[in-house]
Formats: C-alpha cells, structure tokens, sequence
C-alpha cells in the first residue's frame, strides 16, 4: 500500500493532467489502494538481491511518470472492453509525454541538454506504452470473457511469430 502523503501528492498532479478529470471522484484512500505505481501488480513478488522488489526499482527508476500511472491503475481496475483498454493505455502514453515536456519547461530554451532529457524521456514513455500493449491484457479487468480470450490468443499468435523468427533455419541467410 502506497504511503498517504505519496499518494496525496500523486493524486494532486495527477488530477492537472489532461486526463484529471476522470480522477475527481477519487480520493486519496483509492489512490492508496488501487495504485502501485509503475509496473504490473506481480513486481511485487520478485525481490532483488537488495530486499527491494522490482515495483519498488521501476517506481525510483521511472518516478516521472507515476502521476500517469495513478490514473492508469485505476482505470485497468475498473476495466471494460478491449477497446476501452486500447483507449486507456493510449492515455496513459498521452499522459506521460505531456508530463516529459512539463518536467523541462523551466530550463532555458538554449541549454541542448534539455532537448536530450526530453528526448529521453519521450523515448521511455513509448517503451512503457509498448509494453502495456503487450503485456497489459493480463492485468486488465475485462467486462466478458470474449475479450480476455481475444487479447490471449493474440499475444499467443505474437510469440509464436516471434519464435518462428528465432529458430535456426529461419535466420540463415538465403543464397
């Protein structure tokens, strides 16, 4: 469970995104409880060599991007159809780059390190919304079962693709 004041001052950021108006219902004891911030829920079980678990390293790690995640959390909790997760995971993207470009709007526009920063920045959101697309469906809390079982069979399909990629006799080279 997050910490009150974290996830107070999480919520407060959060709710100035331009997705915050769907967080005004909530209130910090959701955000307590529904958020773990960046990863998925099972992170939580791997520990490190240090103790820590692996939540913990993606939240110090990735700390710029947890106001996104506070609303993408509660968002996979409630769920909804596959199409709606497609649109909650696209936010959630939207979400991140808008907080890359605040996070270096007060350094001077001549400093070119602020463009690398942001750049960097854009780049790891888009990993993060790549690896939702991925791998979210698990967490995701589907309103049927079709949906869930789609999303299975596409991921099922997508490593089975990139197997058939792998194997030795698809990547010698043709003479």
């Amino acid at each position: 469970m997050m910490p009150i004041d974290r996830a107070g001052e999480l919520l407060a950021i959060a709710r100035r995104l331009p997705s915050g108006d769907d967080l005004r219902d909530y209130t910090i004891r959701d955000v307590m409880e529904r958020c773990n911030g960046v990863g998925a829920a099972w992170m939580d079980l791997v520990r490190l060599r240090f103790g820590r678990s692996l939540t913990d390293l993606c939240n110090h790690l990735l700390s710029w991007a947890m106001p996104a995640s506070v609303r993408h959390d509660i968002m996979y909790g409630i769920g909804g159809t596959a199409k709606r997760r497609r649109a909650d995971d696209r936010i959630f993207l939207e979400d991140c780059l808008w907080l890359a470009h605040e996070l270096y709007r007060e350094e001077p526009w001549w400093n070119p390190m602020r463009y690398v920063r942001l750049l960097l920045r854009r780049r790891e959101a888009r990993k993060m919304y790549l690896l939702l697309r991925a791998f979210g469906w698990y967490a995701y809390s589907y309103d049927n079962a079709a949906d869930r079982e789609n999303e299975e069979w596409i991921a099922d399909e997508r490593a089975q693709v990139a197997d058939a990629k792998l194997l030795p006799e698809n990547t010698e080279e043709k003479a």
